[in-house]
């Protein structure tokens, strides 16, 4: 049976990104090289073709979705799923996009007000984790996006975060077009403002995730790490 057409089936049942790493480790029967060659091509194959459908990179693994130009008829039939993000969450998710990793001090120090109950939130819905300490701040929690936030937005890596004059020269989604405006309008700020060091962060080994023991603390924590 041809490699292509097993991973082809594989992305195409998949309703989240397929890392290449599941692919070696799933197909073991494959060498690693073969199954990467085979992903290249497959990639190049429908992103050459005139179809609505392309195998795009998302998050660090590929997903086979709807080209962006079919993007509205495709919402008449299909209801996306809503983020159901309030403005103070979008403003902490944006800082934290643009700016990370930092503290809640940072963060607040951006947005001019306390942003526990923003980030609990997000840390509930996965968009953000806890990326480690930082030594030099009293061990305080350093926050950063996650891989779900990635998929969400549609991006390969936060590299992709789009900027201000992006907006003129793209069509960005409406919920990509919020955080572009939240996150590019707290650049304005110095960056003496954030005390976030990234050569100071103790990362926790492989990213350290938050459980729901974490979370049913996690304001008076945010709190206690001030």
């Amino acid at each position: 049976m041809e490699l292509k057409k097993i991973i082809e089936a594989i992305l195409f049942s998949s309703s989240k990104p397929v890392a290449p790493k599941i692919l070696k480790k799933k197909l073991e029967e494959y060498p690693p090289k073969e199954i990467e060659e085979a992903l290249r091509q497959l990639t190049g194959e429908y992103n050459n073709l005139d179809r609505a459908i392309e195998i795009a990179e998302v998050a660090g693994g590929f997903q086979m979705k709807t080209k962006p130009i079919y993007k509205e008829w495709v919402k008449r039939f299909v209801r996306e799923k809503d983020v159901g993000l309030t403005k103070s969450m979008l403003e902490t998710l944006s800082i934290i996009a643009y700016k990370q990793p930092l503290t809640k001090k940072d963060i607040d120090s951006v947005r001019g007000v306390d942003s526990t109950r923003a980030i609990k939130l997000l840390l509930e819905r996965r968009l953000i984790g806890i990326a480690g300490k930082n030594g030099d701040a009293g061990k305080k929690m350093i926050f950063k996006t996650t891989e779900k936030f990635l998929e969400v937005y549609g991006l390969r890596n936060i590299d992709d975060l789009p900027t201000y004059k992006d907006i003129e020269s793209l069509e960005l989604e409406p919920k990509m077009l919020g955080i572009v405006k939240y996150g590019t309008e707290s650049t304005e700020h110095s960056s003496e403002d954030i005390g976030a060091n990234p050569a100071s962060i103790n990362p926790a080994e492989g990213g350290e995730t938050v459980n729901h023991e974490q979370l049913e603390d996690s304001e008076q924590s945010l709190v206690d790490s001030e």
